[in-house]
């Protein structure tokens, strides 16, 4: 759903929209369309009152609720409302300090069987990222462990754990709920 939100933001069809992201789902719509995407940090967007919904702590570490927008400076406005049942303060008014701010980066992340070795042009465009973070100041890390061959694998059996998602519930009996996929 969320890549026909970033069209729509895309084509100006729409002013702001609401994603979930569990491994990618608001930030690489953006990616294709032109728009900006923002995952929060896990439990900064409350994740109570939106569907699927669930109890399940490993789910409310990685699915989150965040903003995706046509322009860069709507994300701080969108994620202010968005937040605000959170009590947290996220500082957004503040400005950023450049030189206390850590990059951390990988070129290759072929080890997983469900991850294809990247492509030279996609190496240079780390590196052209780096240089830019360099330049400005910023603490820059290539990351030295190598994954395991297995990481794709061992998601996925982490988040196995999360177990029976809800995706419909009666309207007229809210504590009535299935799951279509298990029916």
């Amino acid at each position: 759903m969320n890549l026909f939100q970033a069209a729509l933001l895309g084509a100006g069809g729409s002013l702001i929209g609401i994603g979930a992201d569990l491994s990618g789902s608001i930030r690489v719509p953006g990616l294709f369309c032109g728009i900006f995407g923002f995952k929060p940090s896990p439990k900064v967007i409350p994740s109570t009152d939106h569907l699927p919904s669930n109890n399940n702590e490993n789910l409310q570490n990685y699915l989150t609720f965040g903003p995706m927008t046509r322009y860069a400076d709507d994300l701080i406005l969108l994620m202010k409302v968005m937040s605000v049942k959170s009590n947290r303060d996220l500082c957004l008014d503040e400005p950023d300090d450049w030189k206390q701010m850590k990059v951390y980066y990988r070129d290759n992340l072929s080890n997983s069987l469900s991850i294809l070795s990247q492509s030279p042009e996609f190496k240079h465009c780390i590196l052209k990222a780096t240089i830019h973070f360099v330049e400005r100041g910023v603490h820059t890390e290539k990351i030295p462990i190598e994954w395991p061959a297995s990481l794709f694998e061992m998601i996925v059996a982490h988040l196995m754990d999360i177990g029976k998602l809800d995706l419909l519930i009666d309207a007229k009996n809210p504590k009535l709920r299935k799951n279509p996929i298990v029916e």
